[in-house]
């Protein structure tokens, strides 16, 4: 009869293929021998491998429990320093848009190893996104002047200039000691209403207006491929809902709960919340009206037959060109499109459009 093996015999046997199997790390085995397991399960002298297994697990759970109190503590260590460091409460460590990115990534980069190099490396990031953002807004404020002739008899490139030099000219008020307060109005009302009102009329202009088959229609002849009922359906009816959704909320928020700022009190050591003055609320008022007022004074001035900007010479197009190349035969108004759309065999689109769709004689003038 075979010899039964003591059990401290096969503690080898049992952490040794355990951890080449991948079932604990190497981290998870030097930690077994420095927090001395191995002692520790054979606290209670087992007599059978089965036991032994079992003081294992129970040390290896105990060392879990423990790993995880060790995180914890050290996450409330530092976040204890950082609270002592900035002379704030713990729940008060918190930011959102320029103070997250000068403050508490900062910080949390100031305790990195060779903090110097990732500072660098952080702060240049920062500025090629600044810069690649404005590359974006600025083209788009330049094409318009230039598609609209504003300056038919200036160049290009002197106009983009000029318009450079007087937006370095209005971030000079973010610079003073209150430009912080000034960048948080213009953060808040600037971009976000406008942006939204302005999408928003765009979904109405070429969903209601232009008509969804004609800017179908476009968008097959310029791609090859004609937009399924998906998009049709979020240009028509998801995305205005939602956008004016966050609207009627963020009014409604701003009605109930007011507009304001935070505002360092410096006796205090805090930041509290403060309404915005008189003349804010028209400088408000004025950033938002700026962008959206174009929308109604156009629309209002097409009705009486006023034209601010004479379009009426159409650009050639290549339409015939396009078909062909990408073989597009007539399409054919599906019961989908019918039911979903409101619109007709004719191109039409019922109550959603009363202009219907473009004839063949308006897209021979194209071409």
């Amino acid at each position: 009869m075979e010899k039964p093996m003591h059990p401290q015999q096969v503690t080898g046997m049992i952490f040794g293929p355990a951890a080449s199997l991948g079932h604990f790390s190497s981290k998870m085995s030097k930690e077994l021998l420095s927090m001395g397991t191995k002692d520790e399960c054979y606290a209670n002298q087992p007599e059978t491998i089965q036991e032994l297994k079992h003081e294992i697990k129970v040390a290896i759970d105990e060392i879990h429990a423990r790993t995880v109190e060790n995180v914890l503590k050290n996450w409330v260590d530092r976040m204890g320093y950082c609270a002592a460091s900035r002379g704030s409460l713990l729940n008060e460590i918190s930011a959102s848009g320029t103070g997250l990115a000068f403050i508490i990534f900062t910080e949390a980069i100031n305790q990195f190893p060779g903090a110097q190099f990732w500072s660098v490396l952080f702060f240049l990031m920062l500025f090629t996104l600044g810069i690649d953002s404005q590359f974006g807004t600025l083209e788009g404020v330049v094409t318009s002047i230039v598609d609209m002739k504003l300056f038919p008899n200036l160049r290009k490139e002197i106009l983009t200039g000029v318009i450079c030099l007087v937006c370095c000219m209005i971030s000079m008020a973010f610079a003073h000691g209150a430009g912080s307060y000034v960048f948080v109005l213009f953060d808040s009302f600037s971009g976000n209403f406008p942006l939204l009102i302005i999408a928003f009329f765009e979904c109405i202009g070429v969903s209601y207006v232009y008509g969804l088959k004609r800017f179908a229609d476009d968008i097959e002849l310029m791609t090859g491929n004609r937009p399924g009922l998906y998009w049709l359906i979020c240009w028509k009816y998801l995305s205005p809902l939602a956008m004016l959704s966050i609207l009627i909320a963020s009014f409604v928020e701003i009605f109930f709960e007011g507009s304001g700022y935070p505002a360092w009190v410096a006796n205090k050591g805090i930041t509290e919340r403060q309404e915005w003055p008189v003349w804010a609320l028209a400088l408000i008022a004025i950033l938002i009206l700026t962008s959206v007022l174009w929308i109604p004074t156009v629309a209002i001035c097409r009705y009486f037959g006023i034209l601010i900007i004479d379009d009426n010479e159409k650009a050639w197009f290549p339409a015939a060109d396009l078909k062909e190349f990408h073989g597009i035969m007539p399409h054919e108004v599906t019961m989908a499109e019918t039911l979903l759309f409101c619109i007709r065999s004719d191109g039409s689109e019922g109550l959603c459009c009363p202009m219907g769709g473009p004839s063949d004689d308006e897209d021979e003038d194209l071409t």
